[in-house]
């Protein structure tokens, strides 16, 4: 390998760490509905940064029996949502996370530390 190629695998390393270091904490919250709202909780709003994907609304109801996660998507007229249960809402949290750790390293070509499989 040149000197050029080891530099840009080692700044392409770089770029990947500082995103996982991102994605290590949690957000806050878009934001917090009060006890007036229709829907009082958090909600975590999910923009496409590419324009193809529309927006996404992820939200939690205070009050909500179920504890649920309600999620809303682009594909979702109106005020639709999908209620996933609390535990099922982490496993899909963390198998979106490995996926987009996954492309990552297939678009960047730089195999991930410590892979899952």
């Amino acid at each position: 390998m040149s000197a050029t190629s080891d530099l840009a695998a080692l700044r392409a390393e770089l770029h990947r760490l500082v995103a996982l270091a991102d994605a290590s904490v949690k957000p806050a919250p878009t934001r917090i509905n009060g006890a007036g709202h229709p829907i009082p909780g958090y909600e975590w709003q999910v923009a496409d940064d590419r324009g193809g994907l529309g927006r996404w609304l992820v939200r939690t109801a205070d009050g909500d029996e179920d504890h649920c996660v309600y999620v809303h998507t682009p594909a979702h007229g109106g005020d639709d949502v999908i209620a996933i249960p609390r535990e099922a809402a982490r496993q899909l949290a963390m198998a979106l996370l490995a996926a987009a750790d996954r492309a990552h390293a297939t678009a960047t070509g730089i195999r991930d530390i410590a892979p899952t499989a």
